[in-house]
This record gives C-alpha cells, sequence and structure tokens, in this order.
C-alpha cells in the first residue's frame, strides 16, 4: 500500500488507514485517478479526470485576503469587526459563488480561523491541486460536502471535504458590504 500510494503521490495513509477494521471511509475520485494513472490502468467506473473540480475552469479563486487600509476599509468597519480577535482574518469575495446567501463580488467576509464548522456554515476552504497549489473557496458546509449557493452553473459542482485535497480553514461570522473599486 505504501509503494502504492508513493507512485501516486498522495499520503500513505490514505491507502494504509484501509487495512484498519473499524475505518469505513471512501477514496475521492481525484485520489483514485492518481492511483489508476500511476498503476498504468483505467480507473474504474469511468472516471473522467476532465470532470474533476481542481482541473474544471469553475473553479476558481473564490475570495482574496484582504488588505486593511483607511482608502478600502468603509468607516473602519472590517477592523471594527475584527477588533482583538484571534484568528480572524478578513476575505474579500471575488465570485459570485454565495449571492443566493446574499454575499455578493466585492463584499468583505470575516472568518473565524479557529472555529469548527456546522451544518449549513458558510465556510473558507482551501481546495489543492496536483501540484500543491491551492486556491481560496467560500461554500456552505453540508455533512463534509461544499457546496456553492449560486446561479452561476460553473460554480455549482460539490467539493468533497476530505483534510487533502479540500480543507476546510474557518467559518465566515461577519461581512462588511462594499465593492471593489
Amino acid at each position: 500500500m505504501t509503494q502504492i500510494a508513493s507512485e501516486a503521490q498522495v499520503s500513505h495513509t490514505t491507502l494504509t488507514r484501509f487495512d484498519r477494521p473499524d475505518y469505513s471511509g471512501t477514496l475521492n475520485t481525484l485520489t483514485v485517478q492518481q492511483i489508476a494513472e500511476a498503476m498504468g490502468v483505467e480507473p474504474p467506473g469511468g472516471i473522467n479526470p476532465a470532470e474533476l473540480p481542481v482541473r474544471r475552469a469553475g473553479l476558481q479563486r473564490d475570495a482574496e485576503p484582504f488588505a486593511m487600509n483607511d482608502d478600502t476599509d468603509p468607516r473602519g468597519a472590517v477592523k471594527a469587526l475584527i477588533g482583538n480577535r484571534a484568528g480572524a482574518a478578513p476575505f474579500r469575495m471575488r465570485t459570485r459563488a454565495l449571492e443566493l446567501r446574499g454575499y455578493l463580488p466585492g463584499d468583505v467576509l470575516i472568518v473565524d480561523m479557529n472555529a469548527d464548522p456546522r451544518e449549513g456554515d458558510i465556510v473558507c476552504a482551501q481546495v489543492y491541486d496536483f501540484s500543491g497549489n491551492a486556491e481560496t473557496v467560500m461554500r456552505v458546509y453540508e455533512k463534509l460536502v461544499l457546496t456553492a449557493a449560486t446561479l452561476d452553473a460553473e460554480l455549482q459542482k460539490p467539493l468533497l471535504v476530505d483534510g487533502e485535497r479540500v480543507v476546510v480553514m474557518g467559518v465566515v461570522t461577519d461581512m462588511v458590504r462594499t465593492r471593489s473599486r
């Protein structure tokens, strides 16, 4: 198992945990695809790598860190919301991924990096590609799956939170309505 994991460039625990009698998890399609490619076999179930979220054109950076300065922080609202909270970080929305929840491009979302997500929370997550690069996304947390709240079909594919490729970083606690210039 360790040798296969090494050749597929996935963590060895991704496969060795299946040796534990109490483990009942499954592999995500990205991991299955990586293993199939490394072993030189066709993936089971007709997995199409072009349909994997990290390879889709629709997966894009939903948010970027918000630079706090007098010109971009209306009346100091972002600074006031963060206050002295350890682990609070502001992010500016770039996409319509949460438009049906009322968050629009240009809005600044305050993320509590120390909070654990509960079902229905808006979360900030990192989605990693094959080379280890990450995109920051803002999505709705639903039982280990992240979904967009948008009419934009390009952003609607759910993302499985697996702790390796998709990692929840924190929970959105506040928002400041503003627009980019």
